[in-house]
């Protein structure tokens, strides 16, 4: 589980217009610094990616994709992973790789300790 997640909608904010992002067929992560110490996680599916039922599963996915990042997770940033349509028919594997792509080409994982 991620333990800090976002969940003020001035935080999400922050992070779509200050910080920068990253693309992915599956989904798009947006991330900024954040003051604190630890990563915070957000979810976001909007209707664009479906019914409540899809949306549900998109964020579901993409929670459980994160789960064992958490400790991976660079320290001091927020991020946003937005959900897009295919992502609601996706398999778990997809989301983790598609998770694992746009950290990684954004920096934001760490190697193992």
């Amino acid at each position: 589980m991620i333990p800090h997640r976002l969940v003020r909608s001035e935080d999400f904010t922050r992070a779509y217009r200050e910080g920068k992002s990253r693309s992915h067929r599956l989904l798009a992560l947006h991330y900024a610094r954040n003051p604190h110490g630890y990563a915070r996680v957000g979810y976001v599916a909007g209707r664009g990616v479906g019914g409540a039922v899809a949306r549900n599963r998109a964020k579901r996915l993409l929670r459980e994709a994160t789960r064992g990042l958490a400790e991976r997770l660079t320290p001091g940033y927020d991020l946003v992973l937005v959900a897009r349509r295919p992502l609601s028919q996706a398999h778990m594997q997809d989301a983790r790789e598609a998770i694992r792509d746009v950290l990684g080409r954004a920096g934001l994982l760490r190697d193992r300790e």
